[in-house]
């Protein structure tokens, strides 16, 4: 009877311990749940949950392993939880999922707790998770997330160093149509449909005299820029005065300020 307690014990993940004739394998290691979330990048920002390890013993396991699981019919195998040993994360590479604590001692259920800052750089971005028992290292394996581009604070009209664009005064540019590249806070690049769909009403932009320092007048509201007249301006020895533009989205913050690269060669 008692080993039919048990057995009914476990399979609700309670370990009953080596009593009558259950002889418990060595330790095993595997991620009950916050594996494989998905993560917007932002400054000082975490996971949305947490990530649970537990470190285990199966009847009859042989062998020491790591799985990230669920572990297949994990829900209908007998397992007893390792208790009161450390548990530890580590990232991997430069982007990996870093830890607010690199290490924690596993409850009587064999579980252990970890809160990630992942990556800023788009893709994916991993920790390994190790425990050792009694001097043995349990072999590893990863906990990962996805991580995906932030907000758009940066764009590149054209390429920078192509030859200037040749415009009048009084003509109208709607920068929309120039926009080359997109970038998030953190150097991903973004499509720029996102950026584009902004309404006029959030954009405001500025031309400035190359070479001479932005003073960011006159400001203009909206997308669409009417190119100034040379009152103030530098002639060059082609006739022609050279402009850029600057764009802030005024509801996207922080630092969403959107440089314009492409030289205007403006005749009067």
């Amino acid at each position: 009877m008692r080993r039919l307690i048990c057995a009914g014990a476990a399979l609700a993940v309670i370990g009953c311990g080596d009593s009558g004739g259950v002889h418990w394998g060595d330790p095993e290691l595997r991620v009950l749940d916050g594996n494989d979330q998905v993560h917007v990048v932002a400054v000082d920002d975490s996971l949305d949950a947490p990530v649970t390890a537990q470190l285990y013993r199966e009847p009859q396991s042989g062998g020491i392993s790591l799985r990230i699981g669920p572990a297949p019919l994990h829900a209908q195998t007998p397992v007893q939880g390792v208790a009161g040993e450390q548990v530890c994360a580590v990232p991997i590479g430069d982007n990996g999922l870093e830890p607010w604590s690199p290490c924690d001692i596993t409850g009587t259920d064999g579980t252990a707790l970890f809160w990630f800052e992942p990556g800023t750089q788009a893709g994916e971005s991993c920790a390994e998770i190790r425990a050792s028992v009694n001097g043995q290292r349990v072999v590893t394996d990863m906990a990962c997330a996805t991580v995906y581009a932030g907000d758009p604070t940066l764009i590149h009209i054209h390429v920078d160093g192509r030859p200037p664009i040749a415009v009048s005064a009084g003509d109208t540019i709607d920068i929309r149509e120039l926009v080359w590249k997109s970038f998030d806070a953190f150097g991903n690049e973004l499509s720029a449909g996102d950026l584009l769909a902004a309404p006029d009403s959030i954009v405001t932009s500025a031309w400035f005299e190359i070479g001479s320092g932005p003073d960011y007048t006159p400001v203009t509201t909206g997308w669409e820029m009417v190119v100034p007249d040379s009152d103030g301006y530098t002639i060059h020895e082609d006739g022609t005065y050279r402009l850029a533009i600057q764009v802030w989205l005024q509801d996207m913050a922080p630092h969403h300020e959107l440089y314009a690269s492409t030289v205007f060669a403006v005749t009067p």
